[in-house]
């Protein structure tokens, strides 16, 4: 009676941590899969930079062309996000610009 009982919640707030990171990157590989096909449909191209993303971006993800589910393009895309490669590919053009 009257005794704080002192738990470690640290191991549940990794977990949930993990589960909300993971959670993070589905949602902009959605909002980049939306970009990606936004931007295909615009004409002339846009800026520089906003290209090379696009392109690798077209690079792990077919061109729209019918229904198809698109969870693989979500995958391919949340795996693209976790090798930061279309990180590198902005930075890589930015570099060029300075």
């Amino acid at each position: 009676g009257n005794t704080e009982d002192h738990v470690s919640m640290g191991m549940y707030a990794g977990l949930k941590l993990r589960q909300v990171v993971e959670n993070v990157e589905t949602v902009l590989a959605i909002e980049l899969l939306g970009c990606v096909f936004a931007l295909s449909f615009r004409e002339p191209r846009t800026t520089a930079i906003l290209e090379h993303a696009r392109a690798k971006l077209e690079s792990v993800v077919p061109k729209l062309t019918g229904d198809r589910a698109w969870h693989l393009d979500i995958e391919a895309i949340v795996r693209l996000l976790k090798e930061d490669a279309l990180i590198q590919t902005v930075r890589e053009v930015f570099a060029d610009f300075a």
